[in-house]
């Protein structure tokens, strides 16, 4: 790729150089609607609950059809290869995250990487939000990885989907228990294990053809760089967990289809909004009366200011 293909975008829809900050926040999309109204209200709760630190979206260029990229309007967007072509023929789409994210780390300058090296990098999935404002920056330090206990983790899957077995770290262990997104890294860490986690998630898909093989690959590769994971149990929510109700939890993950007392399903992010187009015909949105629990709840209402905006 060109340089100039390469350059960030501010929210102003121009080129602009990343800045210097102690917080970066980053997560990473498709170039889709169903993936952009998710990175839009991910935005819009960053803005409402005053998040501190600098918003990066990073976008593959994955679309079967040629599609306009929308960048972030609080932030900066960067705009990556599609990476989900894995051998031949066989396509993988969630390899678009270690690949944008590796993408991402070669995109800065070695400058940048120096004078930033202790920056935070809080790396959270397109389908989540702040329900308050989160800051990680003093609670680990480089060598560490501050992130969400990967609740309902089995060692057997790591194994089953890892191409070193060995790396997958055992249970009851928390000072090097397995971590799920969202977690926090220091930016010279995620500059170390961005390569690795591209190679273990590639090769882990193929030898098992697993949909969710990359939550390995990022787990083995920071045992195989020897970062010490910190286990955070109320971080980012999911609606199936036993601590969905728990208050204090600043990120929320609606990943789970949301049902009512009686069972009947009432809302699901696989069935809203496939035909998005950046902002425009936003799909009605059930009470949040109706939801069950902590997570439901708060994602609704977020959802419903955001489409009365």
């Amino acid at each position: 790729m060109m340089l100039e293909e390469t350059a960030f975008i501010n929210k102003n829809n121009q080129k602009a150089d990343l800045p210097d900050d102690t917080l970066y926040i980053v997560y990473s999309i498709g170039n889709s609607g169903y993936q952009e109204w998710q990175a839009d209200l991910l935005d819009f709760s960053f803005c409402r609950s005053n998040q501190p630190g600098t918003l990066i979206r990073l976008i593959s260029d994955d679309s079967p059809q040629p599609r306009k990229i929308h960048p972030s309007q609080f932030g900066f967007t960067l705009v990556t290869p599609d990476f989900s072509q894995i051998e031949g023929s066989k396509t993988w789409k969630v390899m678009n995250k270690p690949g944008s994210i590796e993408f991402f780390v070669n995109s800065l300058s070695d400058q940048f990487k120096f004078s930033n090296r202790n920056s935070t990098v809080l790396l959270l999935d397109p389908d989540m939000i702040f329900t308050h404002s989160y800051d990680p920056r003093t609670k680990f330090d480089r060598g560490e990885i501050y992130g969400q206990n990967w609740k309902g983790y089995g060692r057997h899957f790591c194994v089953e989907t890892s191409i070193y077995p060995q790396l997958c770290p055992r249970l009851g262990r928390p000072e090097c228990g397995p971590v799920m997104f969202p977690f926090a890294v220091k930016l010279s860490d995620l500059c170390s294990i961005s390569a690795t986690v591209c190679r273990f998630a590639r090769l882990g898909y193929l030898k098992c053809n697993n949909w969710m093989a990359d939550m390995s690959a990022f787990v083995t590769a920071m045992v195989f760089h020897g970062l010490k994971m910190r286990q955070i149990d109320n971080l980012g929510l999911c609606n199936d967990w036993d601590n969905r109700d728990n208050a204090k939890a600043p990120i929320l993950h609606y990943c789970q289809p949301m049902y009512d007392k009686h069972a009947n399903l009432i809302w699901d992010k696989r069935r809203y909004q496939m035909d998005y187009m950046h902002g425009e015909g936003w799909a009605p949105v059930p009470s949040a009366d109706l939801a069950c629990n902590r997570v439901d709840r708060d994602v609704l209402t977020l959802l419903k200011l955001k489409v009365e905006l």
